[in-house]
C-alpha cells in the first residue's frame, strides 16, 4: 500500500479552496436534479423540511422514538435499564416521590443528589438516586440546593403569603354586574 502523497492532498484543499463556489453549485445541481427526478426523494425532502420548520418537531421526534430515547437515557444517565425504571415506577405506585401527586411516565425524571463524587452532576448513580419526580418537583430541590431546611422555610413563607393575600381578598370590593 502506497503512502498517501501530501503534496496531493494539499493541492486538492487548494483547488477546493479556489474553485469551493462551483463545486457546490455542482453539488445543488445534481441534488436539485434528484429532487425533479426522484419522487420517493422529493417526497422525503419535502417531509425534512416541513417537520424541521414546525414548531414542536423535536417533541415530535421525541414522541415517535420514545422507547429507544427513554432506553438510552436510562441507560446513559442512570445506569437502569427500562426494566429498572419500570420497578422505581411501580415501587411509587406511579406517583412523584416528593409531592405524591400521579404522573405519566414521560413525566418522570430521577431525582438525585447532584453532590455525588463518583459521576458528573447530570448523571447518577444507585447510591445518590431519591426517585422517580415531576420535572417541576426535580428542579425545586435542584435551586433549592438539595437543602430541606431551605425548602421547609420557602414552604413557609409561601403559606403566610397565601395567607395575607386570603385575607386581603375576603375584604376586597365584589364588583357589581349590571347586566
Amino acid at each position: 500500500m502506497t503512502e498517501p502523497n501530501p503534496d496531493a492532498k494539499a493541492r486538492k484543499r487548494e483547488y477546493y479552496l479556489r474553485n469551493r463556489e462551483k463545486i457546490r453549485e455542482q453539488q445543488n445541481e445534481k441534488r436539485r436534479e434528484r429532487y425533479r427526478s426522484d419522487p420517493e426523494y422529493r417526497e422525503r425532502e419535502n417531509e425534512r423540511t416541513r417537520m424541521s420548520t414546525r414548531p414542536g418537531y423535536y417533541r415530535g421526534y421525541y414522541l415517535r422514538n420514545r422507547e429507544k430515547y427513554l432506553t438510552s437515557r436510562t441507560l446513559e444517565r442512570h445506569g437502569l435499564w427500562p426494566e429498572e425504571w419500570s420497578a422505581i415506577w411501580n415501587a411509587q405506585g406511579g406517583r412523584c416521590y416528593l409531592c405524591e401527586r400521579p404522573m405519566d411516565l414521560s413525566e418522570a425524571f430521577m431525582e438525585h443528589w447532584h453532590g455525588c463524587a463518583s459521576h458528573e452532576p447530570r448523571k447518577s448513580c444507585r447510591y445518590c438516586q431519591r426517585g422517580l419526580a415531576h420535572n417541576n418537583c426535580n428542579i425545586v430541590v435542584g435551586h433549592a440546593g438539595d437543602d430541606p431546611d431551605l425548602l421547609r422555610i420557602i414552604a413557609g413563607n409561601l403559606e403566610r403569603a397565601n395567607a395575607e393575600i386570603a385575607a386581603r381578598q375576603a375584604v376586597m370590593p365584589q364588583s357589581i354586574t349590571l347586566f
